[in-house]
């Protein structure tokens, strides 16, 4: 089988997605509480390499529209938050076309964003070196967690599609 070829109109809507979010390397350079969430990116985005050897479907527009929309909104008004989340909608947009149930892997793009360390050091209620390599333990299992999932439910959709 070979590879699929992407769609310009998808990497040109997560480009713009990633050029938005190009402050969350040094969030995670720098915030003790975003530590390894670039490693969790990394493990998170493992889906779509393997969505890449699917037979090409069309591209969800309205997945990748809403992306564009939300990251357009978070530069507007400079909320960074919403940058991440376009970012997560667009990513989720490419592999989306292996999978028709994406939904449990974009609620875990929260592993990478900064806003997980924030909450979690809020709700614990300390602020140690301790917490900070805990809520990086909860970011890589959440992030391993949703990537083993989409990867199985990408082999499931792939095995019962009927062959061309």
């Amino acid at each position: 089988m070979k590879p699929s070829r992407l769609d310009p109109l998808a990497l040109a809507i997560t480009g713009f997605c990633l050029w938005q979010s190009s402050d969350l390397f040094s969030a995670w350079r720098h915030s003790p509480f975003d530590r390894l969430g670039d490693l969790a990116f990394l493990v998170w985005t493992i889906p779509l390499l393997w969505s890449l050897k699917t037979p090409p479907t069309a591209f969800p527009l309205g997945l990748g529209t809403l992306a564009l929309a939300v990251c357009f909104l978070g530069g507007l008004g400079s909320l960074n938050a919403l940058k991440y989340i376009g970012l997560a909608l667009a990513l989720v947009s490419l592999a989306g076309r292996a999978s028709q149930r994406p939904w449990f892997w974009l609620g875990a793009s929260i592993a990478w964003m900064p806003s997980l360390g924030y909450l979690l050091q809020i709700a614990l209620g300390r602020s140690s070196l301790n917490l900070s390599w805990a809520i990086a333990a909860v970011r890589l299992g959440l992030a391993s967690a949703a990537a083993a999932w989409m990867i199985l439910e990408i082999r499931r959709q792939s095995s019962t599609a009927p062959a061309l």
